[in-house]
Formats: C-alpha cells, sequence, structure tokens
C-alpha cells in the first residue's frame, strides 16, 4: 500500500513499515530488513500486482490497485489511512482502472465509503472521476 505507492513515486514519504496485502490472517513480522504489516484482502480482490520492474525479486500492486488497496482498507478500518499524504498520479495512471477495483467490493457500505475516498483523492489530484 503505501510501501508500493512510494516506490511508484506517488508519494514522497519512505514507509518505516513495508505493507503486504493477503488473503490469510497474519501477524506482524519484525525482520533485519524491515518490518512487514499484514493486510488481510478478501480473494476476489487480490489481484492487481506483478513483478516490480519488470524482475522476478518481488511482486507490487500496479499504481491503481496499490491506491485502491490503501482506499479500501481505511474503508474498513476506521481511521487507519484516512489522512493520506498528497499522492501523484504518474503518467499512465488509469483513473477507470481504480473504479473498476471499487465497483468489485461487495458490501455497499464499504464500496460507499471508498468512492467518497477516491472523489476525495481525484479531486485533490485533478483526475477525472465518473462514479
Amino acid at each position: 500500500m503505501l510501501s508500493a505507492l512510494n516506490l511508484h513515486g506517488m508519494i514522497d514519504q519512505i514507509p518505516r513499515v513495508v505493507q503486504v496485502i493477503t488473503t490469510l490472517q497474519r501477524s506482524q513480522l519484525q525482520t533485519p530488513a524491515g518490518t512487514y504489516e499484514f493486510h488481510q484482502m478478501k480473494a476476489e480482490l487480490f489481484d492487481g500486482f506483478g513483478p516490480y520492474r519488470g524482475g522476478g525479486i518481488f511482486d507490487i500492486a500496479t499504481p491503481e490497485k496499490a491506491l485502491f488497496d490503501t482506499m479500501y482498507l481505511s474503508a474498513r478500518r476506521g481511521r487507519r489511512f484516512a489522512h493520506m499524504p498528497e499522492i501523484e498520479m504518474p503518467m499512465g495512471f488509469s483513473p477507470p482502472a481504480v473504479e473498476e477495483w471499487i465497483t468489485r467490493v461487495g458490501h455497499a457500505p464499504i464500496r460507499l465509503a471508498v468512492v467518497e475516498r477516491w472523489r476525495r483523492l481525484a479531486e485533490s489530484a485533478g483526475a477525472p472521476v465518473s462514479i
């Protein structure tokens, strides 16, 4: 999420924790390389990632999916990620792809909360919104 947003150049801050999306519930992991925080995501929303910079070392969410994941978890977990840093949308960023992810959220109250977060964020970044 925030770590993927940083790697895509969408936020300047370097997160102290690497956030990982998983379909399983898992505790935080502390390693010599850093702290890893795991966030459970429904299986139908677990997609939208690929090898970082075309290599095979680790997978990373697309810019659109990383932004969606952050908004989705902020809607599910109260105030977490409620105050996002300023987002810069990179060249080739696809607002319709974010909105496609939003339409996949099955629970209407969470979907509406994500839509509201997306509208505020897109407005501040000057991105078009169609949902």
